[in-house]
């Protein structure tokens, strides 16, 4: 399962990166920062990690629309997170929560094709 599709799974609604105005919380962003890592032999990549942002904002002081979101990504395929920050932002009153994600194979895409068959021995 991908970034995208777990995210969309959920009730709390995500967009990907920016939304059109402000929704009523709680609601998320997710995007990619760049790639992560990257694998190059052959002459070409082989494979790919994308870093990826997810933010949460909401006004639920519990914890469990952040345990919904680490439940999701811990159903991504090939991929490895972290919290980085919680914040409480005094202008809004929402508590806003950021992970860090790198995703073998893409965050909105397929999930990571198998590696290339090896030449056949000579």
């Amino acid at each position: 399962m991908t970034i995208k599709a777990a995210l969309e799974a959920l009730t709390i609604p995500f967009a990907h990166y920016s939304w059109q105005g402000t929704p009523p919380a709680p609601y998320g962003t997710w995007g990619e920062d760049g790639a992560a890592e990257t694998v190059f032999a052959e002459g070409a990549h082989q494979e790919r990690a994308d870093s990826v942002s997810v933010d949460l904002f909401t006004r639920d002081d519990t914890g469990a629309d952040a345990a919904a979101v680490e439940q999701a990504l811990s159903g991504v395929t090939a991929c490895a997170w972290e919290l980085e920050a919680v914040q409480y932002e005094h202008p809004t009153g929402l508590v806003h929560y950021t992970w860090a994600a790198e995703v073998v194979g893409g965050a909105g895409g397929e999930p990571p094709p198998p590696p290339p068959t090896p030449p056949p021995p000579t």
